[in-house]
């Protein structure tokens, strides 16, 4: 597999990326559907355990939006923010909900604490390392004192893949990526008992998928 072009990421995830297994990735169909109910009970899943309600959320990498409508049906104030032209364009079609076009260790358009809630999920793998650190600070610095940060990471390499994905340029371990989120550079702090309790429901067992995941941090 080729490597991945990270300067022209703006414009890869587009809609042979969401709806054409094989070609860029294992998705299929994805931009016939608004949301769905596989993604409507990751929303309840998550929000068991972190209640959205009221609450100003951010879905970083929000790629379609599908769980930018589940958790505006819950009832948070959601924006997203994605680098991709085509997903932007997408959500500016389909639905209200506001959305920024930026890469992740950009996103200056997001003002300082200003979100309760940084959601992140099946985005750091497409991250390259050399810019791991400035997103995991903009999330440190989007989110109010006291907020909450999100963040799932797909860990399947490639040759466990059905289809491996070229923009998969950051699969590690997770022992490797909790390293990297324990290093004492980063403002915040786990929260080992709201991670058990989302690992240990059974109302939403498809979520995590298997090999994924993920941390539930507090900014300090």
């Amino acid at each position: 597999m080729k490597p991945f072009d990270y300067s022209d990421i703006d414009n890869y995830y587009n809609k042979a990326y969401w709806d054409d297994p094989g070609v860029k990735s294992g998705y299929s169909g994805m931009t016939k559907t608004l949301g769905g109910p596989w993604h409507e009970a990751a929303c309840r899943w998550f929000d068991s355990a972190i209640p959205v309600k009221g609450k100003s959320l951010l879905d970083a990498g929000c790629g379609l939006g599908h769980f930018m409508y589940g958790f505006a049906d819950l009832g948070a104030d959601v924006c997203g923010i994605d680098v991709s032209e085509f997903c932007c364009r997408f959500i500016g079609e389909h639905c209200t909900l506001p959305v920024f076009r930026s890469r992740l260790e950009n996103a200056q358009m997001i003002l300082p604490e200003s979100r309760d809630i940084v959601f992140c999920s099946a985005t750091m793998e497409h991250i390259p390392q050399e810019h791991v650190e400035r997103v995991f600070q903009n999330f440190i610095r989007i989110v109010k004192p006291g907020g909450i940060i999100f963040l799932e990471i797909d860990t399947v390499p490639d040759t466990e893949r059905e289809f491996p994905e070229e923009s998969h340029c950051n699969i590690r371990p997770w022992d490797s990526w909790f390293e990297e989120i324990s290093r004492p550079v980063y403002n915040w702090a786990a929260l080992p008992q709201v991670e058990i309790d989302l690992y240990t429901t059974t109302e939403f067992p498809g979520f995590p998928l298997p090999q994924w995941r993920f941390a539930v941090l507090r900014r300090l």
